[in-house]
């Protein structure tokens, strides 16, 4: 199902297709709407990288700030010391923890910081 640019609801998607389950991604696994439809239908759920609804059913994700951190080392390891950030929007929590990582060893390494905004 993709509710994407849709006029459908997620409750018209779900009363015309049959679901034993769902993997739901950002940033409908954030949506305490969406979460409480999917529970009150008893469908289970996993969640992708949920930011805001991390503790309410099974979910999946990934140590961004780690990630991060573990890309720059590898840079710098094999010699590289001009390494820039491409980040997302400032209001996302998820562009944070991105760059928190790579300025931590860019920082730590004594290398300047490059950013750029998309």
């Amino acid at each position: 199902m993709n509710s994407h640019n849709s006029s459908d609801t997620i409750g018209n998607v779900l009363d015309r297709e049959e679901c034993a389950g769902l993997i739901v991604t950002p940033p409908i696994c954030d949506d305490r709407i969406s979460l409480d439809l999917f529970e009150r239908r008893g469908i289970p759920c996993v969640s992708i990288a949920p930011m805001l609804e991390v503790d309410r059913e099974s979910s999946v994700g990934i140590d961004k700030f780690q990630v991060a951190a573990d890309i720059v080392s590898v840079l710098t390891e094999v010699g590289h010391s001009r390494i820039g950030i491409m980040r997302g929007s400032k209001s996302k929590p998820v562009s944070m923890r991105w760059y928190l990582g790579y300025a931590n060893v860019i920082g730590a390494k004594g290398l300047k910081v490059i950013i750029r905004w998309s």
